[in-house]
């Protein structure tokens, strides 16, 4: 050991004798120092975040176990910013103001220097209360400072100085409105995940399968499909912006490590349908059963009148009329449509329209003819068809047992405009495409 140290003693000696002879050019590689450069520098960015209406859209993450959250923040040249935000922890929608700067640390760093109720919430040590957990001297644990990373002219990349996260910053033009944008980022969360479908699924460029859970909350839980879901779940929260996801970490566990396939898979737009492409490789989705899984998942399908198309219509005004006239003080109220998994038949539950609850059952058997056609069949010769009110309206109401007869009469192609959460979709008969239920849950 003493050789050891004696050895590192004379190498040391030998260094500093070689900087002591070393020719000070450092000066031609920088002409300033390094206080100078980060003094302008300084000046630079306070200039860059409040340039072009300073407003930019902030995809924030606090910690791994809840959801990112999409900030509008917009910086003034006076030194005063404006955040804008949505979710629960601020009580839906609200917008403060505050101060911010472009303060000097191991490089430049952007600090929202005074209270802001909007971001300061998520770093705020006070205990969160609507959770179980005492987070006392902790909270949210997010950030409110970040260093400097990374600019272009519409984007920049900050890191937390607290939790090392990247947090990403985007351009948004001046004009925008802070609480439409808001309302932009809630549609889109709201009609691209529900907690009614049961799965979505991460497909990879490989050909490779995962899982998709709680996709609703934005912290999703990935495993590979047709393996156990106990052992092999992953977890990653994502934020979610009216253009895409952004995943906090990259999903490293769908990687092909043996096929040295590393292009990092975290970010994701929404295409036209509402399935998500990974913009890292191009290749990588999410997306969700067809719709006549999803159609027959168990979930109520509620119809309104306004939203019925020919026949369909046409029968809903004349059950309204018929109904009264045979079963005196009595009124209809519409009717509903559900897939029960366990005895495999659609029950249409009709209701009484003075107070909304159900009238009577009529059970249907479905067949799923493709992906997204379904065809219903029924045998009104065994009592089993419908409850006792199902059937004193089948056979006593005409216009009623003609809205059976129609649902039976041809194969229903569904479609909608988001088949990732497909609320509404559409019912359309193939022997006639005026006749169409719109169908919600």
């Amino acid at each position: 050991m003493k050789k050891f140290l004696c050895n590192i003693s004379a190498l040391m000696t030998l260094l500093l004798g070689f900087t002591a002879c070393a020719p000070t050019e450092v000066d031609d590689v920088f002409d300033e120092s390094a206080a100078v450069r980060l003094d302008k520098a300084i000046v630079t960015y306070r200039s860059y975040f409040a340039d072009k209406g300073g407003k930019w859209v902030m995809q924030y993450f606090c910690n791994e176990n809840e959801p990112g959250y999409a900030f509008v923040v917009t910086f003034s040249d006076n030194g005063s910013v404006t955040v804008a935000g949505d979710n629960k922890y601020i009580g839906g929608y609200r917008s403060d103001v505050s101060l911010w700067d472009i303060v000097a640390d191991n490089g430049p760093v952007l600090t929202f220097n005074t209270y802001n109720r909007v971001l300061h919430t998520f770093s705020d040590p006070a205990d969160i209360p609507d959770t179980s957990t005492r987070e006392t001297g902790r909270g949210h644990e997010g950030d409110y400072e970040f260093m400097v990373m990374a600019t272009t002219d519409n984007s920049c990349v900050l890191r937390g100085k607290k939790t090392g996260y990247t947090i990403i910053m985007n351009r948004l033009d001046s004009g925008i409105d802070d609480q439409e944008y808001m309302t932009a980022v809630t549609n889109r969360i709201n009609s691209s995940f529900s907690s009614k479908i049961d799965s979505l699924y991460l497909e990879t460029g490989a050909g490779v399968r995962f899982v998709v859970k709680n996709a609703a909350s934005q912290v999703m839980s990935f495993y590979p499909y047709g393996k156990d879901a106990v052992t092999l779940t992953e977890k990653q929260n994502c934020v979610v912006t009216p253009g895409g996801i952004r995943f906090l970490f990259p999903l490293d566990f769908v990687q092909d490590h043996d096929r040295q396939q590393e292009i990092a898979i975290q970010n994701f737009a929404f295409q036209p349908d509402g399935t998500l492409l990974c913009t890292d490789d191009g290749k990588t989705r999410i997306v969700a059963d067809p719709l006549a899984t999803i159609f027959t998942n168990g979930a109520t399908w509620n119809t309104a009148k306004e939203t019925l198309g020919g026949n369909f219509l046409t029968l809903y005004e004349q059950i309204e009329q018929e109904i009264p006239v045979v079963f005196k003080n009595s009124s209809f109220g519409g009717f509903s449509l559900t897939f029960n998994k366990k005895t495999e038949k659609l029950t249409m539950r009709f209701l009484s329209g003075r107070n909304a609850k159900t009238a009577g059952n009529i059970y249907f058997d479905l067949n799923r003819v493709d992906d997204n056609t379904f065809r219903l069949s029924i045998d009104t010769s065994d009592d089993s068809y419908g409850d006792n009110n199902g059937r004193q309206h089948y056979t006593r109401v005409e216009s009623f047992k003609k809205l059976v007869d129609l649902l039976t009469s041809a194969d229903f192609t569904l479609s909608a405009d988001n088949v990732m959460c497909p609320n509404p979709m559409k019912a359309t008969s193939k022997a006639n495409a005026d006749d169409v239920m719109t169908l919600t849950f």
